[in-house]
């Protein structure tokens, strides 16, 4: 039995632990109100005259107010190096709970190899006492990590892949975002292509291309693929693969389709843009008459009104509105 109590005892103990840390810490975040995702900036492949970039982001806990932000970077090999692409000094506007900065990294051509180390801080406060001094109340650190190397690095990320809406008569079109992990410009070698009708049943056309567009260290850019083809009008399956050299950086299938001719440009193509407008215009005021009767029926329920009155209060505010405008003139 005092075994069992002492055990009660030691769980509770655990559980109030557990809510003081709890609390503790969100009334810390909630003081602090501000920090930085990812606090750090790290490259560890970059060669002499390199050039980049990285996106942190400037997180608050309740942006009731604008902030003033101030960049210093630490009194090190790299401050030269590094800016942030809003200036020295900004304004986070109210309301924005993540504010995207760019860190962006010069490596001079005359460097020395070798691994660096640094400090970037935002300092933000929510007021300025006078011109060119803040009251800092608010800070972030990010961490600045570089290492310069004269070895030549080339990888690729692909962040996505789509097989376009084409017309009778154009090309297959496949367009890739692709990253650029390395320290120099690079492309993928080549596509494969392979078009199946919609039933997967045969190959109708296949191709590759080797033509890729360059893209820059560091980068994220897009790029496409086309591939000549005579197909009508129909959903068809394509299957392709995407190489560095005899790496597969991609292997999938989409399903496109391929529309009559002037669909896509010309007149019937502002129709088709305009059609889609509309469709997504009409999924938007079915919302909001959803909400306009779960609205009216609380009007309803909570004043004892009949809900034509509610619909009738605008019309005859404006019928008021005129005659009042009548007897005016």
């Amino acid at each position: 039995m005092e075994l069992r109590q002492a055990f009660k005892i030691l769980v509770s103990v655990i559980l109030l632990m557990g809510v003081i840390f709890t609390v503790s810490a969100w009334s810390n975040f909630v003081q602090a109100g501000f920090g930085v995702s990812p606090p750090w900036v790290i490259a560890e492949r970059l060669l002499t005259g390199s050039h980049f970039e990285q996106t942190v982001y400037l997180v608050q806990g309740d942006p009731d107010k604008d902030l003033i932000a101030r960049v210093e970077v630490d009194e090190s090999a790299v401050k030269s190096w590094v800016r942030v692409d809003r200036g020295a000094e900004f304004k986070i506007p109210a309301g924005i709970q993540q504010f995207p900065i760019k860190v962006i990294v010069d490596v001079p051509k005359n460097a020395d190899l070798g691994d660096y180390e640094g400090t970037l801080r935002i300092n933000a406060s929510r007021e300025i006492l006078q011109e060119g001094v803040i009251n800092v109340a608010l800070g972030g650190t990010i961490r600045l990590k570089f290492k310069v190397t004269e070895e030549e690095f080339l990888s690729f990320i692909i962040r996505g892949s789509r097989l376009k809406k084409i017309e009778t008569g154009w090309p297959v079109e496949l367009t890739l975002a692709i990253e650029n992990t390395g320290n120099v410009k690079g492309r993928p070698t080549r596509a494969e292509l392979e078009v199946w009708d919609i039933g997967m049943n045969r190959v109708l056309v296949s191709g590759e291309f080797n033509d890729f567009d360059y893209i820059k260290p560091f980068k994220t850019e897009s790029i496409s693929a086309k591939f000549p083809a005579q197909l009508s009008v129909g959903q068809y399956w394509g299957v392709f693969k995407v190489y560095h050299e005899n790496e597969v950086l991609r292997h999938d299938k989409q399903v496109f389709d391929v529309l009559e001719k002037g669909s896509l440009s010309g007149w019937r193509g502002v129709l088709r843009s305009i059609g889609e407008w509309f469709t997504w215009m009409r999924g938007l005021y079915i919302v909001l008459s959803l909400i306009a009767v779960i609205f009216l029926a609380w009007v309803k329920r909570k004043f004892k009104i009949k809900i034509i009155d509610v619909i009738k209060f605008p019309i005859r505010f404006v019928k008021k509105l005129t005659k009042l405008r009548v007897g005016f003139k």
